[in-house]
């Protein structure tokens, strides 16, 4: 899930909302990621805000959402109006970014920083694209030089509403079953999870732990 927290042009209010259309696409001397955020029309006024804050400020900040963040996550979904900050619905702790000019969510283990390049349009989707150019980690996830899956139990988005998985342990999936406050039902698939123990880590030095 692509936890994206901006702020606004020339207010500055700090917004905050999940994208489940999220993933990495570069590594290396170039990581990338992007989200990409439904217009409801082709006016300014049919952005998300992160959209379209992304692309007046030129940054972005993705914060990885863990399982203890699951219901603050969900409250940050909530249809407020640009003058409303989801920080102050959800209760959570703004943290100015260190490498961009975005806030980031002072409670999530993983945060990605990024600088906004560019937005792909294609039908009623708008697919933002940013350069990782920094962020933050919690030192405990770290195993080995490693973010460690199992510390962290990130969620991610599943086929419907009220669907995630979490990564618990080794070669578990959990699926949870998210309301609002979270009533969780596992169900534990076998699955590994050696591949998301390599994220962007290694991608860019400018992290601080």
């Amino acid at each position: 899930i692509g936890w994206v927290s901006t702020y606004s042009e020339h207010a500055r209010i700090p917004h905050l909302a999940p994208y489940s259309f999220f993933t990495e696409i570069g590594r290396g001397d170039c990581p990338m990621v992007c989200f990409s955020a439904y217009r409801s029309n082709w006016g300014e006024d049919g952005k998300k805000d992160a959209q379209l804050d992304s692309e007046g400020t030129g940054c972005f900040a993705v914060n990885m959402v863990t399982k203890d963040l699951a219901v603050s996550m969900n409250y940050t979904s909530a249809p407020l109006t640009r003058a409303e900050s989801e920080f102050e619905v959800s209760s959570l702790n703004e943290r100015k970014g260190q490498f961009v000019d975005s806030p980031t969510v002072e409670e999530s283990q993983v945060v990605l920083e990024c600088k906004y390049l560019k937005t792909v349009n294609i039908g009623n989707f708008s697919t933002v694209v940013g350069r990782v150019v920094g962020g933050r980690l919690n030192r405990s996830a770290i195993t080995n030089g490693q973010l460690n899956p199992d510390r962290l139990k990130l969620i991610g988005r599943m086929g419907y509403t009220d669907e995630y998985a979490v990564v618990e342990k080794k070669n578990a999936r959990t699926f949870a079953d998210f309301n609002c406050p979270a009533k969780v039902v596992d169900e534990r698939l076998s699955y590994s999870s050696k591949a998301q123990s390599r994220v962007i880590l290694k991608a860019h030095r400018r992290f601080s732990l």
